[in-house]
C-alpha cells in the first residue's frame, strides 16, 4: 500500500509516519510533499498513489488549491489543527478527517474506513472480472409458497438453536432449509465463514476492529444485535478475503 504525505511541518510527518507504521506496518510511505507546488509537479507524473495524508495549511496556501491545478483520483485522508474545513474536505476525495492533536484510536478508523472503501471497489472489479452472478437466487419455502431471493439481497445467514437464517439487507428474517456448509459453498467470493455461527457478506460489512488474542470484531452496515468475531486463526485468511488476496 503506496502513502503519501502532503505536510509542511517536518516534526508531524515523522510522527504521522511512526503512528501509519504502528497501526499498518505493511504500509510504505512513499515521499513526503512540504507544499502545493511540490505536490502539483508530483502527481502529474505520479498516478500510483493508493492512499493521500494531506494537511490542510501548508505553507504556500491551502492545500485545496493542489487538487484545482492536478487530476487527484486517490482517496485523501485530511489533517488540520482547525476542524472549519470540513466541508471543503468533503467536496474532495475525502474519507476521513484528522484533527491534531489525534491518536491512534482515531488513526485506526480513518484507516479502516479506506480499506472499507477499497474492499467495496475491488469486490465490485472482482465480480465483473470473473464473471461473478451475484444475481443468482436462492429458494425459500414459506409453507406452500416458494420464494425467490436474490444472494445479493442476503446480508448474511446465522445458525441457531431453532435452525439456520438469513437476514437480508431489509432486515427480513427467514428460515433456511439448508446446511451452514451447503450455503457457505454458494459464493465463497462473496460470503465469508466469520465462524460457526455466521456466514456474512462482504457488502454488509461496516466496520472491522482488531480486539484482543488477535481476534477481530466484524459490525454490519445494517442493524444487527449479534456480536461477530472472527477468530485469530482465521483473521489473517478473512483481511486477505476482504482484500480479494489470492
Amino acid at each position: 500500500m503506496n502513502i503519501v504525505i502532503i505536510e509542511d511541518e517536518q516534526l508531524a510527518a515523522k510522527n504521522l509516519i511512526r503512528c501509519i507504521q504502528k497501526v499498518r506496518p505493511h504500509f510504505k510511505v512513499k515521499t513526503v510533499l512540504n507544499s502545493i507546488s511540490s505536490a502539483v509537479l508530483y502527481f502529474q507524473t505520479n498516478k500510483t498513489t493508493d492512499l493521500i495524508f494531506c494537511d490542510i495549511e501548508l505553507i504556500d496556501g491551502p492545500s485545496f488549491n493542489i487538487f484545482s491545478q492536478v487530476e487527484i483520483k486517490s482517496p485523501i485522508i485530511y489533517i488540520t489543527a482547525f476542524n472549519n474545513y470540513a466541508k471543503e474536505a468533503l467536496q474532495s476525495n475525502a474519507i476521513g478527517y484528522l484533527t491534531k492533536p489525534f491518536g491512534l484510536e482515531e488513526l485506526e478508523q480513518s484507516l479502516v474506513k479506506f480499506e472499507l472503501q477499497l474492499q467495496k471497489e475491488m469486490a465490485v472489479n472482482f465480480v465483473k472480472n470473473n464473471n461473478i452472478n451475484i444475481e443468482q437466487n436462492m429458494l425459500i419455502h414459506l409453507k406452500e409458497d416458494i420464494l425467490p431471493v436474490l444472494l445479493s439481497e442476503i446480508a448474511l445467514f446465522c445458525l441457531e438453536k431453532s435452525g439456520i437464517y438469513l437476514i437480508s439487507f431489509k432486515g427480513e428474517k427467514l428460515d433456511v432449509n439448508k446446511s451452514i456448509q451447503y450455503l457457505e459453498s454458494l459464493q465463497p467470493n462473496i460470503f465469508f465463514r466469520a465462524n460457526r455461527q455466521f456466514l456474512i457478506n462482504r457488502t454488509a460489512i461496516g466496520n472491522i476492529k482488531r480486539i484482543s488474542n488477535r481476534r477481530l470484531h466484524v459490525k454490519l452496515n445494517i442493524p444487527y444485535r449479534n456480536e461477530i468475531y472472527i477468530s485469530k486463526e482465521k483473521a489473517a485468511h478473512f483481511i486477505k478475503w476482504v482484500s480479494n488476496k489470492k
